[in-house]
């Protein structure tokens, strides 16, 4: 017998070692694993109780953009409803003007009869891209819709409309208006309300003679003024000596 054979393990020991070893890391293993979601659940629950989540519920009112040239239009509604869950902290800071809801004109198809759906664009400028991630909406895909008018182009004579009775001394001479028409674009019901377009000259001062650029304005059988039109152009020099 060798003097070292009492200390070289034998297979029976080798194994046994293995076993416990074995044993050891799967239980350590076990009780890591435990360690890691208990952290999490802590930190998880801490958070919570200092920066919950919460809802707040705003009406935003709805921007279009990217609108096609002498394009008219209706929204079915002016402002829309969303519901936001999010931090507390990101959350309390924010007021309904800081939020946009925009609707992209540009993706409207020109030639459809009737009503088409637009997916609102809701942007928080004051809020960064991390800040915005961890919001969300109700409802989730929030949409209007635009009904777009085909522009009707019609052209009408100008008539200045001046001071009838001139300073003492005085008396005014044959009114010059250029251009003499001005082009109408807009939604066929507005337009065919139009009877007449009327500029109101006035003089610069007393004694003076009408020479300027003044406004021109759209007006129906009644002399009401008609709104959202284009005008080509929508201003007119008026000179009356």
């Amino acid at each position: 017998m060798s003097f070292l054979e009492p200390y070289i393990p034998n297979k029976e020991r080798l194994s046994q070692r293995k076993s416990d070893l074995t044993m050891s890391l799967r239980t350590d293993w076990v009780f890591k694993l435990i360690s890691l979601l208990t952290a999490i659940i802590l930190y998880a629950y801490v958070q919570t109780e200092r920066n919950p989540t919460i809802q707040r519920s705003f009406n935003i009112s709805v921007t279009p953009t990217n609108l096609p040239e002498g394009i008219d239009y209706e929204m079915d509604t002016q402002a829309i409803s969303l519901t936001f869950t999010g931090q507390k902290s990101v959350l309390e800071g924010v007021k309904e003007t800081d939020i946009k809801a925009l609707a992209d004109m540009h993706r409207l198809s020109l030639d459809a009869k009737s009503a088409q759906s637009i997916l609102l664009q809701i942007q928080i400028p004051s809020l960064s891209a991390q800040a915005m991630k961890g919001l969300s909406f109700d409802p989730p895909t929030p949409y209007i819709k635009v009904q777009i008018f085909q522009p009707t182009v019609k052209t009408l004579a100008v008539t200045a409309l001046y001071p009838q009775k001139p300073p003492v001394g005085f008396r005014y001479g044959t009114p010059e208006v250029q251009p003499t028409k001005v082009r109408l674009i807009g939604r066929a019901e507005k337009i065919n309300r139009i009877t007449r377009l009327v500029v109101n000259a006035q003089p610069s001062g007393t004694g003076a003679k009408i020479d300027g650029e003044f406004t021109v304005q759209a007006r129906d059988n009644e002399d009401r003024p008609v709104e959202g039109i284009q005008m080509e152009p929508n201003a007119v020099r008026v000179v009356v000596p």
